[in-house]
């Protein structure tokens, strides 16, 4: 339902790539999704918004169209626990959403800064409280290596997948990729190499492997 992202994640060039946000209507959607159950067999559909809730307000309004048009659909998407509210959640459990990606990224409120998360632990945590609360699986995904990193800042990622308790969660290593904006830092962080073969001032990609 739109193309590129709001946010500047240091890691991702992918607004670079694909310019302004720009959104569908949610006439647009709705009538989208009305052809899909013409099909007479489909189930389950994956949004694949960068951040689906993005634009908040009209996220919302998605919902509430969803709920109105008694689509009955499993669905699934992308979602940014830092951009929401109760609310939100409630919406989205009432209009079929059984399960959720999100790209938490690092447990470590340095590593989020140093990323361009716009997000905070807390918000974290409440949010897959309140995914919990309503029934949607959550699959927390982390990066591990990313410039700034430590034993420690790994230590404290642990320690929120042990307390927040994602149904799923995944960890890959830093991809340093041209193009994206930490690729300016270089100097500051003192990177080397690219792909997966990389070093910087606190960690090399040996180290995040292990």
């Amino acid at each position: 339902t739109a193309r590129s992202c709001a946010f500047k994640c240091s890691f991702c060039n992918y607004p670079g790539r694909a310019g302004a946000l720009t959104l569908a209507g949610i006439d647009t959607i709705e009538r989208e999704l009305d052809s899909m159950l013409e099909l007479g067999n489909v189930r389950n559909a994956v949004f694949i918004d960068d951040t689906f809730n993005v634009p908040f307000p009209r996220f919302k309004e998605i919902c509430r169209m969803m709920i109105r048009k008694k689509y009955n659909l499993n669905w699934f998407s992308y979602f940014r626990c830092s951009n929401s509210d109760e609310e939100a959640i409630q919406l989205m459990a009432e209009s079929g959403c059984k399960g959720v990606f999100l790209g938490v990224e690092s447990g470590s409120p340095s590593i989020l800064v140093n990323m361009n998360k716009s997000a905070t632990i807390e918000k974290y945590h409440q949010g897959i409280e309140w995914l919990r609360k309503y029934g949607i699986l959550t699959f927390a995904s982390m990066i591990t290596g990313f410039p700034g990193e430590t034993t420690a800042t790994v230590n404290e990622t642990i320690d929120f997948i042990r307390q927040t308790k994602p149904d799923y969660y995944r960890s890959q290593m830093w991809y340093c990729e041209p193009g994206t904006p930490i690729e300016n830092q270089r100097e500051r962080y003192q990177i080397e190499g690219e792909g997966f073969v990389w070093s910087h001032s606190t960690m090399d990609s040996l180290e995040a492997m292990d």
